[in-house]
């Protein structure tokens, strides 16, 4: 974010560590170790894939309130060479293996609803050739009828193709994968500039409907209308902090003002005031880790 907004210290900005559980500061540890990549990305990154990992399990539900489903919106700035994009293929690998198996599934399946599909439809074609005939002939339709119906209710279904991460969609597109194809989805991206720059984020009351896990109907006047609903969603976008400053008044009015900004936790690396270094600069750090191993 620009340099103007410096002079103003929130130290509540700067990540607790120790308040973290126990596990997510080993995992942490663990990566930025391998890495060298700064905690607070690592701690964001791991943030939203595990919430990824579960998103379609469970529900959240503070005290006496309304349940939410598990929709986290996270925006992190980060300068080039801060190796956002290291930590985000390492944790993103599992779910590319996850997609990769879904895809060997679906052309099995796909494989197989062909050749039951010739079969059905040849039946359908007999079948309906032969009410037609006997309605024309003014003879009792009744037992073509019930053939014809239990013929119809036994049609094949197209298989789905199951891809849980896309990267760069327009809003229409985004629309599409989730209400007609697998409705665990994420827009996940860690060269994000163009996403936030394209329309996706230039309607933004369709994002914020998609956290809220409300039902859409989808009209289209060159396409056939669709309905989104029981489905869930999250996203996770990596930038560097100069496109973002470079956002139009309107376009930041926008997502503001339809709820979407509210729902995103932004992470800005340059307004950490006392980053968490695992070098022996930072005692509290080194102390988290020596509880972990324990």
């Amino acid at each position: 974010m620009s340099n103007k907004f410096k002079g103003k210290i929130n130290h509540e900005l700067n990540l607790n560590f120790g308040m973290l559980p126990r596990h997510i500061r080993h995992w942490a540890l663990h990566l930025h170790y391998i890495t060298g990549v700064a905690i607070e990305i690592i701690v964001v990154s791991l943030l939203a894939f595990l919430g990824l990992a579960c998103q379609d399990l469970y529900c959240v539900q503070l005290k006496n309130k309304p349940r939410f489903l598990l929709s986290l919106y996270l925006l992190l700035l980060s300068r080039s060479g801060s190796g956002k994009s290291t930590i985000f293929r390492l944790l993103k690998d599992p779910f590319a293996q996850q997609e990769r198996e879904f895809e060997d599934s679906y052309r099995a399946e796909l494989k197989a609803y062909e050749r039951i599909n010739i079969l059905w439809e040849a039946e359908f074609k007999v079948l309906n050739r032969l009410y037609k005939k006997t309605l024309s002939k003014g003879e009792d339709t009744t037992e073509t009828i019930k053939k014809l119906e239990e013929c119809i209710g036994r049609k094949p279904k197209v298989p789905v193709r199951k891809v849980i991460i896309t990267t760069n969609p327009t809003s229409e597109a985004l629309a599409k994968a989730i209400g007609l194809g697998y409705q665990n989805k994420a827009l996940f991206n860690d060269e994000a500039t163009a996403v936030y720059k394209g329309s996706v984020f230039n309607n933004p009351a369709l994002l914020n409907t998609y956290w809220c896990g409300d039902k859409v109907t989808i009209d289209r006047a060159a396409t056939e209308s669709f309905v989104i609903e029981n489905y869930a969603f999250s996203c996770f976008l990596m930038m560097q902090p100069q496109p973002y400053d470079n956002t139009s008044r309107q376009k930041r009015a926008n997502i503001r003002d339809t709820g979407l900004q509210a729902r995103t936790q932004m992470i800005d690396m340059e307004q950490i005031t006392e980053p968490c270094i695992i070098n022996g600069h930072t005692l509290i750090v080194r102390q988290c880790f020596l509880n972990c191993t324990q």
